[in-house]
């Protein structure tokens, strides 16, 4: 059987991968990138991130506002399982869409021994979902901090792994927060992007 990975960005943006059976990777290059806020995010801020997807896939589109699923809630730490908020995404998309839901809730889901680790994103790798919260951003930078949390789950959904080039979008954070050394994506991360219709 083949397991397919599911891709997290935890709290303090050290990485954990568990694994998947439902996930389905974007089918050939004219699928839609579909942004899906949540009840409770601001929209100039949803509108700033996805002016700023558009930039490299412009086939971007903003969703009308839902509520985040009840199924996902996890009462006693008040926070939502992020990998149920997959679920949730990943019956919405139809095919050629990849869905990423942004929220201000604090989202999580399993870590090895911990059964509820905090995270600030979460994606199949590769697939058709991914969400990522701005709980744990930095208030002060946020916008740029949420873009590139949503381009690096999103390029997770591509397919691609992390990269080892520190400017890259697709960097592994290693337990720490580099976003803001972050500059774009690299000559290879970006090539294969282009190759899938991303304007780069």
């Amino acid at each position: 059987m083949k397991i397919r990975f599911i891709h997290t960005l935890i709290l303090a943006t050290s990485i954990v991968w568990i694994s998947s059976l439902h996930s389905k990777p974007p089918v050939g290059k004219n699928f839609t990138i579909r942004i899906q806020p949540f009840a409770e995010m601001n929209s100039n801020l949803i509108a700033s991130v996805a002016d700023s997807i558009r930039k490299m896939y412009p086939n971007a589109v903003v969703a009308p506002k839902k509520a985040l699923p009840v199924f996902a809630y996890h009462a006693p730490r008040n926070r939502y399982k992020a990998d149920s908020i997959l679920t949730f995404l990943q019956n919405l998309a139809k095919p050629n869409e990849i869905w990423i839901g942004i929220t201000t809730k604090d989202i999580s889901t399993k870590k090895g021994e911990y059964p509820d680790w905090g995270v600030m994103g979460l994606a199949y790798r590769p697939g058709n979902a991914c969400v990522v919260s701005t709980f744990r951003l930095k208030k002060e930078n946020l916008k740029h901090q949420l873009f590139k949390v949503s381009i690096h789950e999103l390029g997770h959904t591509m397919g691609l792994p992390h990269c080892s080039i520190p400017s890259c979008f697709m960097r592994d954070a290693e337990g720490g927060n580099p976003m803001d050394e972050e500059t774009g994506f690299c000559k290879n991360c970006a090539g294969y992007l282009k190759e899938i219709g991303w304007r780069l």
